[in-house]
């Protein structure tokens, strides 16, 4: 991940990103964050916060995003991981994925003239969910996050009425914080 590939965040902006959601959850001591950069490697599906302090990606959860009407969960093991398919199949709608949850609030780079869109809008064969939620686990067994969780869950969920809601681990805090 070099700047803009992935999440389309600058590392900067990532760190910000984090730490204003550590802060929203109580965890004031934000120093460990502050130490270096963020890097975001996606071949090892890693958050490198510092330099000894790797927070690993272990699972993505989609359900009624874009093309993702199902729950849908994807396990990333040690290793390196890639997306293949057809043109048209959805591919970036992954990508998109990370990019949402992590805060995005432009929906020209959701591929939508409005945010809704996102929201899964049906098909021949299905009718359209009312709800999109997308969930990124992270692996904090060594406590590289100043929080007292193995696992942290960073969590955003639109409906259709356009109530939007931010939860870390499930509980709810705002995206400006």
């Amino acid at each position: 991940f070099e700047g803009r590939e992935v999440t389309n965040f600058s590392p900067r902006r990532l760190l910000a990103r984090v730490k204003a959601v550590l802060r929203r959850a109580g965890m004031e001591n934000t120093a460990p964050l502050a130490a270096g950069r963020i890097r975001l490697d996606v071949d090892e599906h890693t958050v490198q916060v510092g330099t000894n302090s790797p927070l690993r990606l272990t699972k993505l959860e989609l359900h009624g995003f874009k093309s993702f009407a199902d729950h849908t969960n994807m396990v990333f093991d040690r290793g390196a991981t890639a997306i293949v398919g057809p043109n048209g199949c959805g591919k970036s709608n992954v990508s998109d994925a990370i990019r949402w949850v992590l805060g995005e609030q432009r929906a020209r780079m959701m591929g939508g003239a409005k945010m809704e869109e996102v929201i899964f809008q049906g098909s021949s064969a299905r009718r359209p969910v009312s709800v999109a939620e997308v969930s990124l686990h992270f692996e904090n067994d060594d406590g590289s996050l100043p929080v007292p969780f193995k696992e942290v869950v960073i969590t955003r969920r639109l409906s259709r009425s356009g109530e939007s809601d931010y939860c870390l681990n499930r509980a709810p805090c705002r995206l400006k914080d």
